[in-house]
């Protein structure tokens, strides 16, 4: 052998196996130890040359690779990226990690199962022509080479490597072709024609091939193979994507153009950000083209000691996340598995395996700002009193309590953080007696999972919250209410208001509300239309009367108010509000928390708001006859009264207090008029589309619009004409003159693709002028109401709805969702 084919060195006695061969990714391995020495090797050097022995040490930290001879003698040395190809035979077997391997380290009890790789088809071509392929369990990469897992049977393999620079390429997962034909997409015939052509394409080096085309010079060429042989011959998730079909080369040249004036942003990130690739996409040919899972950080609770494990400066350099460890192995979360500097760099720090998972880098960012901000340092811990709940199931409650008071306290964090950052309004505890603990939130008035708890944990995080809330936490028979100001226990500024709820099995649910601390939207942010507006303002522009906000829970009735408010909120105003609780605060505005367990309620605040001098008065909610009684009382000896009541509509809260005993003549007198209102969900405005409608869509759309106007005795005839013409009327100002431009819902990664990004108001306002006040004293029904106020200009929540679907703030079945009939 000459000594040019690779460098050897002879050693009396052998280096310890440190930075050793890495085990196959995500699986257990069985058997007396990984590669502690005495395995068979067999090398193959790149000029054909075999040699074989016994394994001594294969050194990832050095690069080297020594081994005892079979014909006897020293042992030898050799660098790695001087061999073509090195094949391992191991003792044992493998089997993808226990399901409760990763809940034992603090990670969801179903987290094993959700990771478990799959077995891959492998290609690995040499630059002198020879290839190798098979079936591996998985496969790693670093700076020197692609370590591979090739299967002898169902669950006996042995280990090859082989280093970057002799591979010309390579693939793991199904081949395109294959998967095309299996899908039915293409026949056999139109792959090999494929396949022809695209050999003949690949006998020209793609670097020359651009020379010819003028596409780069020499130079330049000579300057990328310079930087392509410093990155070490890293696989292009480009390249993947363009050959799924997913993106073209012509979109992968502009996204590489696009990167380069953004530099340190991932080419997936620039992908999704322009909108050739939705993130889903992204991450789903990943995980199936290169058998290397996925996880969703919403849904993993991530162990805060294991993030420790990682330095700091690591973790934010390279965008990574431990989750969990197992048999001497660390699960890290990261955007590109095929870089293979960040996992080098954690398994230098913590001198552990690294196993990759993919995760979105902003998902990463996210979870990593919130362990970093939010987790509690042990002295400020709180502990927590197992004993309320020991004597009725000791054994599950001396279970719970081996997990830590700390990390139970950095759970709690985590799930509020997490929530709030992605901008959720309410928090959803519901434990389960024997399955996972799920946590929910809401979103845009949509619930979803944001994380499953193991179950041993439910009493525990139950009881951290109400310590948080100032609860009775042995108390679990009935509701309790509270309210946490996190900034006395993280570093969040965030105040939510608590609910506790007994259920089935002896459990106990929590409903967080996130209250808004920020300042008032302004009057002409609310989404109001131009008569709307005009409405509401004309009535804020009395001294004197009360004004309604109507509408279910969570419609932002209270958002609302503060608008108003803030309008009045000028100095020159004494201006009293009673809440409960109070959610938004203001400069200038007197607020009173209620407290019915002192007996301050909403009707003792009002009397006493009326001997402190105000000029204006708003009252949380009219939940009794008395509250409503002091309201109309105020509002009539010149006081500007606002409240809020449940209702479905503006007409129907006239009859809802006149149903509560409210004297019809002094009532009639104080109301000024009555906001309703509904939240649906709006566009995203980053990927929203126009598109033509259709004729008969615009027909639908104009009729259900006219249908809340249309009379008992209007005739068919006139109904449809009165639909045409609204029609006629949207596509002469929204439209072209001849087709009606709606926009729909696309998806893209701000919008987690669901095509929606925060809500907006649809709007019913009723002003009540002589005629309307004389049908209040008469008792009149909410249909002869109703009437009159469609006659004097009122337009429904449905027909603002459908005016904001025009409008192209949201879609028509959004509105449904929202207004009922």
């Amino acid at each position: 052998m000459s000594a040019t084919t690779a460098r050897f060195v002879s050693e009396r006695e052998p280096r310890p196996a440190t930075g050793s061969f890495p085990p196959p990714p995500m699986t257990t391995v069985s058997g007396a130890g990984w590669m502690r020495g005495g395995e068979q090797v067999a090398l193959r050097l790149p000029g054909g040359e075999k040699l074989t022995g016994t394994l001594v040490a294969f050194r990832t930290d050095t690069g080297a690779i020594t081994w005892q001879p079979r014909e006897g003698g020293p042992a030898r040395t050799a660098a790695l990226a001087e061999l073509k190809l090195v094949q391992v035979m191991v003792e044992g077997r493998w089997t993808p990690p226990a399901p409760g391997a990763a809940a034992a380290a603090g990670g969801a009890a179903s987290i094993g199962q959700a990771l478990q790789p799959g077995v891959r088809e492998f290609e690995v071509v040499f630059t002198d022509g020879d290839s190798l392929r098979g079936r591996t369990v998985g496969f790693r990469r670093d700076r020197h080479g692609l370590y591979l897992f090739p299967l002898l049977d169902d669950e006996r393999y042995f280990c090859s490597f082989a280093p970057h620079g002799f591979i010309a390429r390579h693939s793991v997962g199904p081949m395109m072709g294959e998967m095309l034909v299996k899908e039915g997409r293409v026949g056999k015939d139109d792959v090999d024609r494929a396949l022809a052509a695209q050999e003949r394409e690949r006998r020209e080096p793609l670097g020359q091939t651009l020379v010819q085309q003028a596409a780069v010079t020499a130079k330049e060429l000579e300057e990328a193979l310079g930087r392509q042989q410093s990155n070490l011959r890293q696989v292009r998730i480009g390249e993947l994507l363009v050959e799924e079909g997913l993106i073209s080369e012509q979109q992968l040249d502009e996204a590489l153009t696009r990167q380069r004036t953004k530099r340190g942003k991932p080419l997936g990130e620039t992908l999704v950000e322009m909108q050739l690739l939705k993130r889903r996409d992204l991450y789903g040919v990943l995980a199936r083209k290169l058998g290397i899972p996925s996880v969703d950080l919403g849904k993993f609770y991530v162990d805060p000691e294991v993030v420790k494990l990682v330095p700091r400066e690591i973790i934010r350099k390279h965008h990574v996340l431990p989750l969990y460890t197992f048999d001497g192995r660390i699960v890290l979360a990261t955007e590109n598995p095929l870089d293979w500097a960040p996992a080098e760099a954690v398994s230098f720090a913590t001198g552990m395996h690294v196993d990759p998972v993919i995760a979105p880098r902003e998902e990463i960012d996210r979870v990593i700002d919130i362990a970093f901000n939010t987790f509690v340092a042990p002295e400020e811990t709180i502990e927590l009193d197992f004993s309320a709940y020991k004597d009725e199931r000791e054994e599950e409650a001396l279970s719970e309590n081996q997990y830590g008071d700390n990390m139970v306290v950095n759970l709690v964090n985590q799930i509020i953080g997490n929530a709030c950052k992605m901008g959720a309004s309410d928090i959803h505890i519901e434990p389960n007696a024997k399955s996972e603990t799920r946590v929910r939130v809401r979103k845009d008035g949509q619930m979803r999972t944001l994380l499953q708890v193991p179950a041993k944990l439910r009493r525990a995080l139950v009881a951290r919250i109400k310590v948080m809330a100032g609860l009775n936490i042995a108390e679990h028979r009935k509701p309790q209410d509270g309210r946490i100001n996190l900034r006395r226990f993280t570093k969040m500024n965030i105040e939510l208001r608590v609910a506790t709820l007994p259920t089935v099995g002896g459990n106990e649910d929590v409903v967080m509300r996130v209250l808004a601390r920020n300042r008032p939207v302004p009057v002409g942010e609310l989404g109001l239309s131009d008569e709307n507006q005009r409405r509401v303002l004309n009535a804020l522009a009395l001294p004197y009367g009360m004004f309604l906000v109507t509408g279910p829970t969570g419609c932002g009735k209270t958002t609302t108010l503060h608008s108003l408010l803030a309008h009045l909120n000028d100095g020159e105003r004494k201006i009293w509000t009673a809440e409960d609780p109070v959610e938004i605060s203001q400069e200038g505005l007197r607020q009173l928390q209620v407290n019915n367990g002192v007996g301050l309620g909403f009707a003792e605040a009002m009397r006493a708001f009326l001997r402190a001098d105000p000029d204006v008065i708003m009252v949380g909610e009219m939940r009794d006859r008395e509250t409503a009684a002091v309201a109309v009382e105020a509002s009539l000896t010149g006081h500007l009264v606002f409240s809020t009541l449940h209702t479905n509509s503006a007409v129907e809260t006239v009859t809802r207090l006149l149903d509560m005993g409210m004297d019809p003549f002094n009532f009639a007198d104080a109301l000024l008029g009555v906001l309703s209102q509904r939240l649906t969900r709006r566009l995203c405005p980053d990927c929203r589309e126009p598109y033509p409608a259709p004729a008969e869509e615009v027909e639908a759309l104009a009729r259900e619009y006219c249908l809340e106007l249309r009379g008992e005795h209007e005739s068919d005839a006139d109904f449809s004409a009165r639909a045409e013409e609204t029609a006629a009327g949207w596509i002469a100002h929204q439209g072209d003159g001849t087709t009606l431009r709606l926009l729909r819902a696309r998806g893209c990664s701000r919008c987690e693709d669901s095509g929606f990004a925060g809500r907006i108001a649809l709007h019913e306002v009723l002003s009540l002028d002589p005629t309307a006040k004389k049908l209040v004293q008469q008792q009149a029904t909410t249909e002869t109401l109703r009437a009159l106020a469609l006659e004097h200009g009122l337009r429904t929540l449905r027909q603002d709805g459908i005016d904001k679907v025009v409008q192209g703030h949201t879609v028509v079945h959004e509105v449904r969702k929202v207004c009922a009939r």
